[in-house]
């Protein structure tokens, strides 16, 4: 896997946050940003698999 690099702008608010939780983890903040990426995108995937309910019109009732 090719790696790219990037800069990124955040709200210090967000910063910290992340710095705390990728310290609570033990994990680098490099590694916090790309495991919880990873984790939204895998959930965003399963939510669009679901099966949509089919909705009902008035001309179906």
């Amino acid at each position: 896997m090719s790696e790219v690099r990037i800069t990124l702008r955040m709200d210090e608010a967000l910063h910290r946050v992340l710095v705390q939780l990728a310290r609570k983890n033990r994990r680098s903040l490099n590694s916090e940003i790309l495991v919880r990426l990873e984790e939204s995108i895998a959930q965003d995937e399963d939510t669009r698999q679901e099966p949509r309910e089919e909705s009902v019109t008035r001309d179906e009732v």
